[in-house]
């Protein structure tokens, strides 16, 4: 018979959602995700060195100079050769005051398959 009293088992850390993705590594300004759909590849985010960078199978879809600002929004098109349809993806970063990253998201054609609050 089993306690009903009993403390649940414990949960393995998850530090990121989404059905179909998987965080392989993360740091600040850096997020490397293997993705399983809605397309096979892995996303790499890196903001280092002033500059921000978007890969998908090392395939860069976006990137800014960040000298002054961080931005916080990256709007870009798949590659043509991961997904025929080249599909719009986005990817967000919310920070708090003291720049400590509070939520990474990541859409791809509108759908969230990366969601990961702090």
């Amino acid at each position: 018979m089993t306690n009903p009293y009993q403390s649940p088992p414990p949960i393995a850390e998850q530090r990121g959602y989404g059905d179909h993705a998987q965080l392989l590594r993360r740091g600040f300004l850096y997020r490397r995700i293997q993705l399983h759909a809605p397309l096979e590849a892995v996303f790499h985010y890196n903001g280092w060195n002033f500059l921000q960078r978007i890969f998908f199978d090392d395939h860069l879809v976006w990137w800014r100079i960040s000298w002054l600002t961080i931005h916080r929004r990256a709007v870009f098109r798949l590659p043509r050769e991961l997904d025929p349809e080249e599909r719009a993806g986005e990817m967000e970063i919310h920070f708090s005051a003291g720049l400590r990253m509070q939520r990474f998201t990541l859409r791809i054609a509108g759908e969230v398959v990366y969601d990961e609050p702090a």
